[in-house]
């Protein structure tokens, strides 16, 4: 498992880290990508919570990020779902 940061609140940081953030994620390999967060998953161009779609033809699932899950349990099974869809997703 990596993590992937760059920071910044405004939208001019937003896309002033996507090279960083894109040569991170690509310098892992990944064989999936399991983003937390509707923000985050928006700048891999995944609109949709809990609905696997491709990065860069990597399979990728967005979901409630972590602050979310913790002030409402009643939304992490929800996470966990697409979470245990993961063995069946990755990259071979």
């Amino acid at each position: 498992m990596h993590a992937v940061a760059c920071f910044g609140e405004a939208l001019e940081a937003e896309s002033a880290c996507t090279p960083v953030r894109e040569s991170q994620l690509l310098a892992t390999g990944p064989r999936s990508i399991v983003v937390l967060g509707e923000r985050a998953g928006r700048l891999l161009g995944q609109e949709k919570l809990h609905t696997w779609g491709t990065w860069r033809d990597v399979p990728i699932c967005v979901t409630y990020e972590v602050g979310y899950l913790v002030g409402h349990p009643e939304a992490r099974h929800v996470a966990w779902a697409a979470l245990q869809q993961l063995p069946q997703r990755r990259l071979k």
